[in-house]
């Protein structure tokens, strides 16, 4: 398998303008045992803005804690996850944009020394900020900014989208905060969880033994079950079946499926099992679900957990 194609991440997204904006929420009921931001890896480069709440990101195996007003960095093909801390209600921003972007359409100095450097991962982002300096408070303000300016629709939104990445990689290139990054055996490491996700990502419309993960990962089934449990705090089953669960909430919420035929297509053995694992990640079941998004219409839909704008 080609550990450099990443599954784990799907998106509706404008080819014109490649930047979305998802809004991540937390229940006291929901996401108790398990992440918000399920593990996954993507090409994109991200923003996680925190805007309330305490979490505790994992980031290429690193925990770090952001709590309400900081921010988390990530570069591209990342591996990363994040759960609440506490049973406090917690709201992630999500930015996610293509490293196209901030390119221009004709090469000039700011792209050569300041742009592309970040697009071909030369250089790396600090993975948290904190907002305790001004440069940190600046960028914060400017994730505010996007938060807020990208969930209404108005002229010049994508404009003053667009300008305040620039702000936020001005201030990280005048910080001198980042540094390059060799290949270590950490990275390498990272390389064998991605093909783990990638292979869920390919095969969870069926069932999944442990052992081809094990075999994708490299490892034996036994160190293999225990490495992933420290690395993913969760076992590999309820990896899939959170996975199972969120292509799940996808149709329920966009499309008129029957319920037992998603259960079946998303790799669910049965409707009845697929409901207990429902409700056991989102707090209410799967028909409850599909209830929330009645009296709208299919192209305005917008699911409250995984909120998509920019369309």
């Amino acid at each position: 398998m080609d550990s450099t194609q990443p599954l784990t991440f799907e998106y509706r997204q404008p080819s014109d303008f490649p930047f979305l904006l998802c809004r991540n929420e937390s229940r006291p009921h929901r996401h108790s045992q398990g992440n918000l931001i399920y593990f996954h890896w993507h090409r994109e480069m991200e923003f996680l803005y925190v805007r309330q709440g305490r979490m505790l990101f994992d980031i290429q195996g690193q925990a770090v804690a952001a709590k309400a007003g900081e921010a988390v960095m990530l570069n591209r093909e990342v591996l990363h996850g994040g759960r609440p801390q506490g049973r406090e209600r917690c709201i992630v921003y999500a930015m996610v944009f293509e490293p196209s972007l901030l390119r221009f359409a004709a090469t000039d100095e700011c792209q050569t020394l300041y742009v592309d450097p970040f697009v071909h991962n030369r250089l790396r982002m600090p993975h948290h900020i904190s907002g305790c300096r001004p440069w940190e408070r600046r960028i914060i303000a400017a994730l505010e900014d996007i938060a807020v300016v990208g969930a209404v629709p108005a002229p010049g939104r994508k404009l003053r989208i667009k300008l305040k990445l620039y702000e936020i990689f001005l201030e990280l290139v005048l910080s001198g905060c980042c540094c390059a990054e060799p290949p270590s055996a950490a990275s390498e490491a990272v390389g064998r969880w991605k093909q783990v996700t990638n292979f869920v990502e390919e095969h969870y419309q069926r069932r999944i033994y442990i052992e081809e993960l094990a075999d994708a990962a490299g490892f034996s089934t036994d160190h293999f079950y225990r490495r992933f449990r420290n690395v993913f705090r969760q076992t590999p089953l309820a990896f899939i079946n959170r996975y199972r669960t969120s292509k799940a909430m996808e149709r329920l919420w966009y499309t008129d499926t029957p319920i037992q035929t998603i259960a079946l297509d998303v790799g669910f053995s049965n409707a009845n099992y697929f409901t207990r694992v429902f409700k056991a990640v989102n707090g209410c079941t799967p028909r409850q679900y599909r209830r929330m998004a009645a009296g709208q219409s299919h192209s305005s839909r917008t699911d409250p957990h995984y909120s998509f704008y920019l369309h």
